[in-house]
């Protein structure tokens, strides 16, 4: 199938619909350069640009303090709250919805697809930036990183997401901008989409099913 025409890779509907947050749904990224810099000034440590901040984001919110506080890896829990302190206090400061965002999951609810965000950040934290953007009531399913033992890479999230959609992975989509995202449905049999508008590299992108430069390629749905 001509994936550049229908990035979706198929004809029927999905049952399931799985969406990462940051850098897929939200366009969050000056936000989380801004708790990071909080967080070293406190420490006492110069900023980083808001673009090296971008290729530290992935797996969860720890892995990104460990990644830009290198000077200070003792103080890793220290720098953690420090963090998530600041990150929940001003989680939409500068954070938007990407075009496309709304006409998208209405176009998947009027087609009965089961709607979920499946991502690395603390699910607290992910159902604040959902209720500040007003978006929270279109997903049945919320989970972040600690949902389940093993975030994405690892498959148990998406799979802990189908069992609660009762969906079977033939039946299931994840949108994503990350090798995380990929990776994961890969191990899950589940299909990918990569958003390339995203904090994701270019050879990340390569590992998905297909790609899509906005998410206004998905629609009109094919289905």
């Amino acid at each position: 199938m001509d994936t550049t025409q229908n990035p979706w890779g198929v004809m029927t509907a999905p049952s399931l619909v799985m969406f990462d947050l940051d850098g897929t749904l939200v366009d969050s990224l000056a936000d989380l350069a801004a708790s990071v810099n909080f967080m070293r000034s406190s420490f006492g440590l110069p900023p980083l640009a808001t673009e090296t901040v971008r290729q530290c984001i992935g797996k969860g919110a720890r892995n990104l303090v460990g990644r830009t506080l290198p000077e200070r890896a003792d103080d890793l829990d220290r720098g953690l709250d420090l963090f998530l302190e600041h990150n929940g206090a001003n989680i939409a400061v500068h954070s938007r919805l990407y075009p496309g965002v709304l006409p998208l999951l209405a176009a998947l609810r009027d087609a009965g697809v089961f709607l979920a965000v499946v991502s690395n950040k603390p699910t607290v934290l992910c159902r604040q930036l959902l209720d500040v953007l007003e978006v929270a009531d279109w997903f049945g399913t919320v989970l972040g990183g600690d949902a389940v033992a093993q975030c994405k890479p690892w498959p148990d999230p998406l799979l802990l997401a189908m069992e609660q959609a009762g969906v079977v992975a033939p039946a299931a989509v994840m949108i994503g901008d990350s090798s995380n995202d990929f990776d994961a449905a890969r191990a899950a049999g589940v299909r990918s989409i990569a958003c390339t508008f995203g904090f994701g590299e270019p050879w990340e992108m390569e590992l998905a099913d297909s790609r899509i430069d906005s998410l206004e390629a998905l629609l009109p749905l094919p289905f």
